[in-house]
């Protein structure tokens, strides 16, 4: 039996396209939130024709760039599983690149908000000694991943030092060599 690894190992990969749909909701919720509660009440209550414009075109000004950047962000977004680390780059107008080698990662967290668990995709939250004590929690942060608990299983055992390859892909094979192995040692004792 074959196993699907969650992410591609020691190559380029992005979000699952169900981010992109996050990411949407959330800058929706915001603009409803942040825009809306100020807008309705002034189109509505404010009798003067040229503060609605103006007050309208401030709300035009906010969500405009947002439309933009959705997308643009979502393809900015680059992680890499590596044999020796763990690589990133994302921004659009401000760009964050890194590298984190494994023997300094101390712990990897699983997050999933009720969007993102609804969506059926969560964020591995990649921690080392020295950002795991400041308030920032976390060095980088995968979001958007399927199968985050495959992907957290997958760069596990590189944390704990073990030989750098990518776990088995047929798992079946390997499993009933192990088994073998241990009935043939079974057998000698007798």
């Amino acid at each position: 039996m074959e196993t699907h690894l969650p992410v591609p190992f020691n190559e380029p990969f992005g979000p699952d396209p169900a981010y992109r749909t996050l990411l949407w909701q959330y800058a929706a919720l915001g603009c409803l939130v942040g825009v809306c509660t100020w807008l309705v009440p002034v189109l509505v209550f404010v009798p003067v024709l040229v503060v609605k414009a103006a007050v309208l075109a401030l709300a035009l000004a906010i969500v405009i760039p947002l439309i933009i950047w959705v997308p643009r962000y979502y393809r900015s977004i680059s992680y890499v599983i590596g044999e020796e680390e763990l690589t990133w780059r994302r921004g659009v107008w401000f760009r964050t690149t890194g590298i984190v080698p494994y023997r300094k990662i101390t712990n990897i967290d699983i997050g999933q908000g009720p969007l993102s668990r609804r969506l059926g995709i969560g964020s591995l939250k990649v921690q080392t000694a020295g950002y795991s004590a400041s308030k920032q929690g976390a060095e980088i942060t995968i979001n958007g991943i399927r199968g985050v608990e495959g992907a957290r299983d997958l760069i596990m055992p590189f944390v704990r030092g073990a030989p750098a390859t990518p776990a088995p892909q047929d798992t079946g094979a390997a499993m009933l060599r192990e088994l073998v192995a241990i009935r043939t040692l079974l057998e000698e004792r007798r």
